[in-house]
């Protein structure tokens, strides 16, 4: 039987566990199956069964599954940190977000903005949105995508920014 380690991963650390994978199967380790897919997709999978060797989630879901019984709660560590930026098309000028208040206005000020439906980016996104009361006014033009990278929409002309977490790869020029 072949020794096989099936991962199921958030986007965010895709490039990281791809180039990872390699070298550990070459060292002798077991193959790596790993599939990718954002955060809330992953947790539907998780508890409706399906099952992993390695689980790389947000603290968030990880404490979720944990409290569930579905992973070991001594077996969650943080692996990394991720941040969520706002893209803008390649030559656009770089928008103010240095303040609740400057994000507020680049926000109210954009034609739209893209954002993930169930992705760790767009989850963060939404509940932002929303504390800050603006929720209404952004959804009104905004583009969700259900996953995916949002720039993409940027390239595409269909929004104005973009938000994505930094360790995905925005760059779609």
């Amino acid at each position: 039987m072949e020794n096989v380690v099936r991962v199921l991963s958030t986007l965010a650390p895709k490039g990281a566990v791809q180039n990872l994978a390699g070298p550990f199967e070459a060292a002798g380790g077991a193959r790596i199956d790993a599939d990718f897919a954002p955060t809330l997709g992953l947790l539907d999978r998780l508890q409706s069964g399906e099952s992993a060797d390695v689980v790389i989630l947000t603290r968030e879901g990880l404490d979720g599954l944990a409290a569930q019984g579905s992973v070991v709660a001594e077996t969650c560590v943080d692996l990394a940190r991720s941040y969520v930026g706002i893209a803008v098309k390649a030559g656009a000028d770089h928008p103010d977000i240095a303040t609740v208040a400057a994000l507020r206005a680049t926000l109210l000020g954009a034609k739209s903005v893209a954002y993930s439906r169930i992705g760790a980016s767009g989850i963060f996104f939404a509940q932002l949105i929303e504390r800050i009361g603006i929720a209404h006014l952004i959804n009104a033009n905004a583009k969700i995508v259900p996953s995916g990278l949002t720039a993409a929409l940027l390239v595409a002309g269909e929004a104005e920014l973009a938000v994505q977490q930094l360790s995905d790869p925005p760059r779609l020029e």
